[in-house]
């Protein structure tokens, strides 16, 4: 399925966008190397295929077939037919599931409803019924909900709606901050990275949740809904505690805001794990340094993986700001960062592992960041080269 999606999204994949799309599937019997010759020995056979005898299932991507575009129309056409025009609702013993079409439907939900679980994309809440088997009692699926599969501008800030995937608020964070590109491709895989949703990885606050160091390193807010009512919430003050967060019974996530880069930035996001594709990470940290004259006008450091929640460096900030970017005030940092945490041991890395990682992480960005241009990435891009089941890092 994986290969089919690119065999229907990318017309001349290269060899990095063949084995990204495998990166969710594991094998364990052939190998990768005849699979990824199975992906280039696809397009040559569809091609094959006269053009006159093509339909939707067997034309590759950027295909001029009339016949496959015709089939490829009638099946959208029927899809479109089925799909629901209002909301929905299934009574069942085990709960209730709700499925809301609008915002104001989905509030009023919740506000009605303020125990049931947010269903958004399903990539950690199906893992409880399958892993764990786990009841979820009622539910309220957001996926319907248009208005918030938006990504727009809004007072100087990237508005990133609660229903927008992973992949579509990648791809425009990625836009502003490209130095996020290796973190991004780094999380779950393309199937992952479809279904589920940037406010998801928020709202479940998981220690390890990827994509929140950089959304606090870059100073995001939440805009939170009871009902008709709105808030403004600062990232880092979601997380009260291990998987506890600040939401008020009825509240929602509405909307990710991330601001726009300020001048002077220096940005970048380290994650640290056993390995390179679909691992989870032993350290996560993300740097945004606003300098001025080589001076450290502004400082916002947080790491996943140190602490019950993802947590900014206070104390390690505090040592940067006001101060030369240069070696002496990186050793204060890194020294800073034994007063912001105090990490555990498990089976991804030991504490004293996790510590010592950290700082070597603000050392990275020190090195790397030291005479760079504002907005430049820190370093080259790395393509992963896997020969059989053996996959190694080059620098680009």
């Amino acid at each position: 399925m994986s290969l089919f999606a690119l065999y229907k999204s990318q017309p001349a994949p290269d060899r990095t966008a063949i084995t990204d799309t495998l990166a969710g599937n594991l094998c364990r019997c052939t190998g990768y190397r005849p699979i990824v010759d199975a992906a280039w020995t696809m397009y040559a056979l569809g091609r094959s295929i006269p053009t006159s005898e093509q339909d939707w299932l067997r034309a590759p991507a950027g295909s001029t077939s009339r016949a496959a575009a015709a089939s490829e129309a009638a099946l959208a056409r029927r899809l479109r037919a089925i799909r629901r025009r209002r909301g929905f609702v299934l009574r069942h013993p085990a709960g209730t599931f709700h499925a809301p079409r609008t915002v104001a439907e989905l509030a009023a939900l919740r506000e009605r409803w303020p125990g049931a679980r947010l269903l958004a994309g399903g990539t950690d809440l199906g893992l409880w019924v399958t892993k764990h088997y786990r009841p979820l009692g009622d539910l309220i699926a957001v996926g319907e909900v248009a208005e918030l599969r938006q990504v727009s501008m809004e007072d100087g800030c990237l508005a990133i709606g609660a229903v927008v995937s992973l992949t579509d608020a990648f791809d425009a964070l990625a836009h502003h901050y490209p130095e996020l590109s290796e973190l991004f491709r780094r999380f779950g895989s393309p199937p992952i990275r479809n279904a589920g949703t940037l406010a998801g990885n928020v709202a479940n606050g998981s220690p390890i949740g990827d994509s929140i160091p950089a959304l606090i390193a870059l100073g995001a807010r939440l805009r939170l809904r009871r009902g008709m009512a709105r808030r403004e919430l600062a990232l880092e003050a979601l997380y009260l505690g291990y998987q506890e967060t600040a939401l008020e019974p009825g509240e929602f996530i509405e909307t990710v805001l991330v601001p726009l880069r300020p001048p002077g930035l220096h940005l970048a996001a380290y994650k640290v794990s056993k390995r390179f594709d679909q691992d989870i990470s032993a350290v996560c940290g993300a740097f945004a340094l606003t300098l001025a004259h080589g001076v450290v006008r502004a400082a916002r450091i947080a790491f996943g993986g140190m602490a019950a929640t993802p947590k900014r460096a206070t104390a390690c900030e505090a040592a940067l700001s006001g101060q030369p970017w240069g070696e002496a005030t990186c050793v204060q940092g890194a020294a800073a960062l034994a007063r912001d945490y105090a990490p555990i041991s498990d089976l991804r890395a030991s504490a004293g592992y996790r510590a010592t990682v950290a700082g070597n992480l603000l050392r990275r960005f020190y090195l790397e960041t030291a005479g760079q241009e504002p907005g430049r990435p820190c370093r080259p891009p790395v393509s992963p080269l896997r020969v059989g089941d053996v996959q190694l890092e080059v620098a680009g």
